[in-house]
């Protein structure tokens, strides 16, 4: 995808991809998913092995298992590394925990971080309509209605059937 935008949660799995994930809600990264930017106001959770990001920001917390986030982090929660994930670079302004053993993690810890991400809204999408009815006279196959509320089909210019209204039974 080039641009998933949810006033909700967000859950991406089994290698699907997207170049930015923009959410009022959570968002989720599982199993081989990779997303190139993701903003949300909610928590991000990297888990599954294989899910990364090139970027988060989020106003929540970030959760991982054997994630990566290979440019930058900026989350104004916590981070919690439960295996053997990667974070590049990043601030957080919550606490990290991690495997002491986990050398993979480079963020750094500032107090009272704000990570201003814009809420989305919700927009009505124009949808075109188009009556192909005033085009009946030129179909091969036109479906209507009777006066009962049977289905008739106009038949015209069928090769093998007489032209004429039939009832479909």
């Amino acid at each position: 995808y080039t641009t998933v935008n949810s006033l909700t949660n967000v859950t991406m799995s089994g290698g699907v991809s997207a170049v930015s994930v923009n959410t009022n809600g959570t968002t989720m990264l599982n199993s081989s998913a990779k997303v190139t930017t993701v903003k949300s106001i909610g928590n991000v959770a990297l888990t599954g092995g294989g899910a990364q990001a090139a970027s988060v920001y989020t106003d929540g917390n970030v959760t991982m298992n054997n994630g990566s986030i290979t440019s930058l982090l900026m989350a104004q929660g916590n981070l919690t590394e439960a295996s053997n994930g990667s974070v590049a670079n990043g601030q957080i302004g919550g606490t990290l925990t991690k495997p002491s053993w986990n050398n993979n993690i480079h963020v750094t810890v500032v107090n009272g971080l704000q990570v201003p991400i814009t809420p989305l809204t919700a927009t009505t999408i124009q949808s075109t309509v188009i009556d192909a009815w005033p085009l009946k006279s030129s179909a091969n196959l036109a479906f209507d209605h009777d006066a009962s509320n049977n289905i008739t089909v106009t038949v015209s210019n069928m090769y093998g059937i007489s032209d004429g209204t039939y009832y479909l039974a």
